[in-house]
């Protein structure tokens, strides 16, 4: 089997997938110790897609490898998510540059249809799924770009991101992420291109707790 194989690939995606769950269930915290023999019996996988999967998640900074201790969870705090925050929002105008030209109707009719399950979320308080859609908002905004350089890079930093946002959400009760979203919508278009990455960037500080956005519009 090819170590680039589809099947291979996947398997590794289930260990990656596994992993974070814990994280994020709190099963696994900071410096816990990853034990690959463990999870082998658990997803009932040979060590190969297993290893793969850690390595991937070595490189993502999810967990980390230290001499004598072995493999264990890194640490996740608000530095950090403020840090990646701010290269994704550096990555999203970068793909609104590159986007102008093929905005369509179509485009931000895919968009609304995320940010109305958010609303749906937000009335069911389902604050894991928020997040999902979060996620998934900000993707469809950098696929938007056609450029694989931008895709590639938020890709890099998507899981530590993913895993930062919900942990914040077991802080923070998230407000107004519909609304929020609703507006960066409302901007998405060539003539108000300058207002969509002012709206960007306020986003990065009022995301999830703010009960003052949009007060001065």
């Amino acid at each position: 089997m090819s170590t680039n194989s589809p099947e291979k690939n996947t398997l590794c995606s289930s260990v990656r997938q596994y992993i974070v769950s814990k994280i994020l269930d709190g099963t696994l915290k900071e410096g816990d110790k990853v034990n690959e023999s463990k999870l082998c019996s658990e997803l009932n996988l040979s060590r190969s897609p297993v290893r793969e999967g850690i390595r991937e998640l070595i490189a993502d900074d999810i967990l980390v490898n230290e001499n004598f201790k072995g493999t264990r969870i890194g640490q996740f705090n608000d530095k950090e998510l403020s840090e990646l925050n701010s290269l994704r929002i550096l990555l999203e105008q970068l793909a609104v540059d590159y986007s102008v030209p093929r905005m369509t109707e179509k485009t931000r009719s895919e968009f609304m249809k995320i940010v109305n399950k958010m609303k749906i979320a937000e009335e069911k308080n389902d604050n894991d799924l928020l997040v999902e859609l979060d996620m998934d908002f900000h993707y469809h905004l950098i696929l938007q770009s056609n450029s694989n350089v931008i895709i590639s890079t938020w890709k890099r930093i998507y899981t530590k991101l993913h895993i930062l946002m919900a942990m914040r959400l077991k802080w923070r009760t998230p407000q107004r992420q519909y609304d929020n979203h609703l507006y960066l919508v409302s901007y998405y278009s060539s003539e108000n291109i300058h207002l969509f990455k002012e709206m960007l960037m306020a986003h990065e500080h009022m995301r999830y707790y703010s009960d003052t956005a949009h007060t001065n519009q």
